[in-house]
């Protein structure tokens, strides 16, 4: 009898006992968020730029679309965020002068990822002349 004891109360306390621990699985992605500043006579170039995903307009619910062209750039700045995390950001930057503009312009981009300045992109331009640029951000690996 005693045996028999022992045996059922060996076998409650190992079903009783469970693994309590849990699993962590790393999310892969940052999230990102891009300022665009530009100046001086910015009125007198085309200009664009562009998301490998679509971004949002910070603290609003509108998504920006792929790319965003003059018209969507009348502002001297915008600050745009990604609403989840991304593993990849690619943005690229197209402008170049209206009909024979002397003027200068300054165009400032700033790339965050998770909240941490990771990149400064500053141009000055004056006359003729295209300039088209792209970049590539990877996301972290979160825990």
């Amino acid at each position: 009898m005693r045996k028999y004891f022992l045996m059922l109360s060996a076998s409650i306390l190992f079903l009783s006992c469970s693994d309590d621990s849990e699993t962590v699985t790393p999310e892969l992605g940052s999230i990102f968020k891009v300022e665009y500043i530009q100046s001086g006579s910015y009125e007198d170039y085309k200009k664009e730029i562009g998301f490998s995903q679509p971004l949002f307009y910070e603290g609003t619910a509108v998504e920006t679309g792929p790319i965003l062209s003059e018209a969507a750039l009348i502002n001297r700045k915008y600050v745009f965020v990604s609403s989840k995390k991304l593993e990849l950001l690619k943005v690229t930057f197209n402008t170049e002068p209206k009909e024979d503009s002397g003027e200068m312009a300054e165009f400032v981009i700033n790339v965050y990822k998770d909240g941490k300045r990771i990149d400064n992109k500053s141009f000055k331009v004056a006359g003729s002349g295209v300039m088209n640029h792209s970049w590539e951000y990877k996301g972290g690996l979160m825990l």
